[in-house]
């Protein structure tokens, strides 16, 4: 009885090894950017860390604001 399971796993295919390509890799953790900012009505500097790309859409977020508050003014002052 042994011999014919033996011989019954013998005769098995070979089971298929996963190779590097086909497990995921981890998602790289990018490194943190803190910036020192300085409140409206305060002295003490906060400390503010995002990704690189988090800061990126907040930059791009603050120059559309400015754009937008500088168009409102000249749209409001008549010219």
């Amino acid at each position: 009885m042994i011999v014919s399971l033996l011989l019954g796993l013998a005769t098995l295919p070979p089971q298929a090894t996963p190779d590097a390509a086909a497990t995921p890799t981890p998602p790289v953790k990018e490194k943190r950017i803190c910036r020192s900012e300085v409140p409206t009505g305060s002295t003490l500097p906060k400390h503010t860390c995002h990704t690189k790309s988090e800061w990126t859409e907040i930059d791009a977020a603050n120059a559309r604001n400015v754009e937008s508050t500088v168009g409102a003014r000249r749209n409001s002052s008549g010219n």
